[in-house]
């Protein structure tokens, strides 16, 4: 846990267009839990760019309309893989705060899988500079790596 936290300080100080990503799995449920972070103004810029909506929503409302775009946004920029299967995620929670958009998703997975492949093409076209945090977490293993667009992917084998 400390290496993760010395991790998320260097990169939160080094790079200034950052976002979060936290992946969880439970593999007793075969569920994995995603936890987005990310600036709400590079968000806006990137989703009209990829889903060529120009509607000027309010993503922590009660809007239906909203969350199946940002979710289809979402099924484009963002893959998680369990044994070589692309899964299908679920937007559980939209969030918006002090310029912040956080966002939640729930994906199903067979419970056996142990190799993990995350795609995250968030905001990858957006800045030169982007980083993505990415903490990977199963059972006791974790690891952090830091995406940027030009390596969008990180494989996960647990045991």
């Amino acid at each position: 846990m400390l290496k993760t936290i010395l991790l998320l300080v260097c990169f939160f100080t080094q790079t200034p267009h950052v976002s979060y990503m936290g992946a969880e799995c439970f593999p007793e449920k075969g569920i994995i839990k995603i936890f987005l972070k990310l600036n709400y103004d590079d968000f806006k810029f990137d989703y009209r760019f990829t889903i060529d909506d120009d509607q000027n929503f309010l993503p922590s409302g009660e809007i239906d309309t909203a969350k199946i775009f940002v979710s289809r946004y979402l099924t484009d920029k963002v893959h998680i893989f369990a044994d070589d299967n692309n899964l299908k995620g679920k937007l559980t929670g939209i969030e918006l705060s002090d310029g912040e958009l956080k966002m939640n998703l729930q994906y199903n997975y067979y419970k056996k899988a142990k190799h993990f492949k995350v795609r995250n093409t968030i905001l990858g076209n957006l800045n030169k500079n982007q980083s993505t945090l990415l903490i990977f977490k199963y059972n006791e293993f974790e690891e952090g790596v830091k995406l940027t667009p030009e390596k969008t992917e990180q494989i996960f084998v647990v045991k």
